[in-house]
């Protein structure tokens, strides 16, 4: 996670497998979120284009906004 004036930034989330489908990503992600952002924030989630984490993403609500390639 990146904590900057200005965002937050969430890179590599991962759940080992035997442990998906628990909810263990989107609790962490929900408290990044809810408890650590600043109001002035706004929160950027990286993923890459053949991510898991992408559905979970969007299942929570988040909206697909830009691509980057590098």
């Amino acid at each position: 996670m990146i904590d900057s004036k200005n965002y937050l930034e969430v890179d590599n989330v991962l759940t080992k497998s035997e442990f998906r489908g628990n909810k263990i990503a989107a609790t962490m992600l929900n408290y990044v979120v809810n408890k650590l952002k600043k109001k002035e924030q706004f929160v950027i989630l990286v993923v890459d284009a053949e991510d898991t984490p992408k559905e979970m993403y969007e299942k929570m609500g988040f909206q697909y906004t830009a691509y980057q390639i590098t």
